[in-house]
């Protein structure tokens, strides 16, 4: 049975991705939705480990919040691998070379206990 590998957090919704890739299109299968159609997603389909990031780095989305969210609902422990990083590029038309320092968010949740059948999807989203 395929398994959500990864989760990619977005301004309004969730993204996930699972592992099963269909050989003709090399497509791999996912779906997108609300925090808590996520959860419930996750809770039957997570793996034992998913991988987590940010679109775009964007410093906006409250994703420490939905990863905590996330890490209670479905029996996950969430490790921060989030960390600075620099990025250098040439300014047109002068060729200056600019570098900007950012924070590159990103964590790894690794299953801590099985799932509780018949538990209440969501008890710590609030969005």
């Amino acid at each position: 049975m395929a398994k959500i590998y990864q989760l990619q957090l977005e301004h309004k919704e969730q993204y996930v991705v699972f592992d099963d890739c269909d050989s003709q299109t090399d497509y791999f299968h996912s779906t997108r939705g609300s925090l808590k159609y996520i959860i419930s997603a996750i809770q039957k389909y997570g793996g034992d480990m998913i991988t987590v990031n940010v679109t775009n780095n964007a410093q906006d989305i409250p994703a420490q919040r939905r990863v905590n969210a996330v890490c209670k609902a479905c029996g996950y422990t969430a490790k921060d691998l989030s960390e600075m990083r620099k990025r250098t590029y040439s300014r047109y038309p002068d060729n200056v070379e600019v570098v900007e320092e950012y924070k590159h968010l990103e964590w790894i949740l690794t299953k801590s206990a099985p799932l509780q059948t018949g538990a209440p999807v969501i008890a710590a989203v609030e969005a």
